[in-house]
């Protein structure tokens, strides 16, 4: 039996993370061995069976990555992509970090050494600070850089 197409689709969520002073906070993956330069992801994870809605999702995930209190301000943009044999689609939301407290991740990423480093890491809003580093994917990195104005807005209404 041949699968179908909704058993390769995977549905993530992502945090497009604006913290109080003007930055954007990023998850900076250094894997062990240096077999790959080190890259950054908008923090969030895999949609579980168990996750209601696409927020509570990301509450759990940013709740595992980062101990993250947070509010989501609007949606970004969701991605579709293919990528190791998976219809992947990523639905990005901007949201104000409040705080976290690294004391508080838990999960398999962090209980396990050869899954490699996960850095949080506040990025500058700005062009050059966005070009500067390895963002994994290029679709959010263009995005960033298109939507820079009215993310810096967005920090201002705070």
């Amino acid at each position: 039996m041949y699968p179908s197409v909704e058993d390769t689709r995977v549905e993530r969520v992502r945090a497009i993370l604006l913290t109080n002073e003007g930055k954007i906070l990023f998850i900076k993956r250094v894997k062990p061995n240096n077999k790959t330069a080190p890259y950054w992801v908008a923090p969030g994870g895999g949609v579980e069976s168990y996750d209601l809605t696409l927020h509570d999702a990301l509450a759990r995930e940013l709740a595992e990555e980062l101990g993250a209190s947070y509010d989501v301000l609007c949606d970004a943009f969701t991605l579709e992509h293919h990528k190791a044999g998976k219809d992947l689609v990523e639905h990005f939301y901007v949201c104000r970090l409040h705080d976290y407290d690294l004391s508080l991740r838990h999960g398999p990423e962090f209980e396990d050494p050869s899954r490699g480093k996960f850095i949080p890491d506040a990025v500058e809003l700005s062009e050059d600070a966005i070009d500067a580093i390895n963002i994994k994917t290029e679709e959010l990195r263009d995005w960033l850089i298109a939507n820079l104005n009215m993310l810096k807005m967005l920090h201002n209404a705070a």
